[in-house]
């Protein structure tokens, strides 16, 4: 809605707003059908230069590449704030493996796990835990899945800098 702040989740008074040095990522939930305004700035009058904007769905994301269980697939990350997006099918209960390597270069590889709502899947059912992880060189989580359908793997760099390749491995 035009003149309105929209709520970082809806019912909540967080407004849906970032900013960063370097970058930043910032995760809405949108409740409503319609066109939105996206303010772009800087934090003080006297800077100036140029910046990267990419919008992505999390429920149903475009350009996103289907992985098996038990199969890897790799990938390359060439720009600050880069994300892959991969999407796999489970079934209630099922307790999956994530593991992300770099293979080349010197990023530090992260990921999220979200379900077909676009919200961010916990560790354990009930719980705060997120089922994320990332580190130097490689990073593992092990979660459990409350619901069937398709979840979307958000894979990145943590580093804001770097470059380079990793693989991403998802068992059930």
């Amino acid at each position: 809605q035009y003149g309105v702040l929209v709520p970082e989740t809806p019912g909540y008074n967080s407004r849906c707003a970032a900013s960063g040095r370097l970058g930043s990522q910032l995760i809405c939930t949108l409740d409503k059908s319609g066109v939105y305004v996206i303010r772009v700035g800087t934090g003080t009058w006297d800077y100036e230069g140029q910046y990267l904007l990419g919008i992505q769905r999390l429920n149903s994301p475009q350009s996103a590449t289907s992985i098996e269980f038990d199969e890897s697939v790799e990938g390359t990350i060439t720009q600050n704030l880069e994300r892959h997006y991969y999407t796999f099918t489970a079934n209630p209960e099922d307790r999956v493996d994530i593991i992300i390597t770099r293979t080349d270069g010197d990023i530090e590889p992260w990921f999220e796990l979200y379900d077909k709502t676009g919200s961010l899947v916990p560790e354990t059912p009930g719980y705060n835990s997120r089922c994320s992880a990332s580190d130097k060189k490689s990073a593992q989580k092990t979660c459990t899945l409350e619901k069937s359908g398709v979840y979307t793997i958000v894979v990145g760099n943590n580093a804001w800098d770097y470059t380079g390749s990793y693989r991403l491995t998802v068992n059930r």
